[in-house]
């Protein structure tokens, strides 16, 4: 939090809190990381050079430093810097900086800063593997992503995903690496923003998407490195069985678990459904996938309260015409394994007959 808020929290003095924020409209805004000969701006050293070469500029100084433990462990620089950069804009010095200053961790805060700035920038290049530090996900393993130690201070080690990812050893081939988390990696970066949004550092097991929605909300993102083909035919998507899985619904309208968590459950007719979650052993063919199923079953919901006279007929036609529309597809599968396998029968006839042909001569 800024000092702003701070000062009003500990005074409750707007008049005081007015004051400050004049005053902190005449600093000339941060620098940044990028170098700086401004001679109007007026740089920030630590007190007995705690960390050598750290320099702050007034605005982050004014801004996190001011009214916490460490305000006094800094000092405007008399000695003049030709050029410079604010180190409190790197995120991981600002992070561990507000942090420490919490509990007044001085120590804390000069070795944490003293590390990163150690490091060199990610510029996004390929780099040797052995000329600096890599962190890789601790349960996941995706091609061809590793995080480079700048990047993970600044953009992992304070977040919630910190311990997701380990440091590499130093045992294995040196080879060409870029860093995953580097600031030219647009995508990646998105994808990370809304993990930390949510919080939500493990993939989602057994998410399958359509290659319709692939090419169209993830190559276009750059995430396909995340994605890899099924090994199952996606021919028959929905219309296919699954067995030894969990079942909602009906006896004769069962729902898959897909279809209840993204449909039937924001009906007003899910609380009152027998099946709920039901383990079933046999291959079951979900009822509610298809958007004509679907639209019957909102009518259903909007027939009466459940439970209610109207409610129950209409429901119980709902479970009729799932009846009816199984038996019209299994009889519909039925005949088409049936032409199927006479036409394997004279492809087979054909083909030894050709043999024959062929010995004959």
């Amino acid at each position: 939090m800024c000092f702003g808020p701070r000062l009003f929290g500990q005074t409750n003095n707007a008049n005081a809190l007015r004051e400050y924020r004049t005053k902190r409209l005449q600093i000339k805004p941060c620098p940044g990381q990028t170098s700086t000969e401004n001679t109007d701006r007026i740089p920030l050293v630590l007190t007995d050079n705690a960390v050598e070469g750290f320099v702050a500029c007034e605005a982050c100084y004014e801004d996190y430093i001011v009214g916490t433990g460490f305000q006094f462990n800094f000092r405007t620089c008399v000695e003049g810097i030709s050029k410079w950069s604010c180190d409190l804009s790197i995120p991981y010095i600002l992070g561990v900086a507000v942090k420490m200053s919490k509990h007044n961790n001085w120590n804390g805060f000069t070795t944490a800063a003293s590390r990163r700035l150690r490091l060199s920038a990610c510029k996004g290049k390929q780099i040797r593997s052995d000329s600096v530090e890599w962190y890789l996900p601790k349960d996941y393993d995706i091609d061809n992503f590793q995080v480079c130690e700048t990047c993970y201070l600044d953009k992992l080690a304070l977040t919630p995903f910190g311990g997701e990812f380990q440091r590499l050893s130093d045992d294995f081939y040196p080879a060409l690496w870029c860093c995953g988390l580097a600031d030219g990696n647009v995508s990646t970066a998105l994808a990370l923003g809304a993990a930390l949004g949510r919080r939500d550092f493990e993939a989602v097991e057994e998410f399958n998407i359509c290659e319709a929605c692939y090419a169209g909300l993830i190559q276009t993102r750059g995430l396909d490195r995340f994605f890899q083909p099924s090994d199952g035919d996606s021919s028959t998507a929905y219309i296919k069985g699954y067995g030894k899985s969990r079942w909602w619904g009906y006896p004769e309208a069962p729902f898959c678990q897909e279809c209840f968590l993204d449909f039937v459950a924001h009906t007003p007719l899910a609380e009152s459904l027998p099946m709920n979650g039901e383990h079933i052993e046999q291959t079951t063919l979900c009822q509610i996938w298809s958007p004509r199923m679907r639209g019957l079953w909102l009518e259903v919901c909007e027939a009466g309260e459940p439970g209610s006279e109207d409610s129950d007929a209409a429901l119980e036609e709902f479970k009729a015409c799932c009846v009816q529309r199984l038996e019209a597809y299994l009889a519909t599968i039925s005949e088409i394994e049936a032409i199927r396998a006479m036409q394997n029968i004279k492809r087979q006839t054909a083909f030894s007959q050709g043999l024959l042909s062929i010995q004959e001569q």
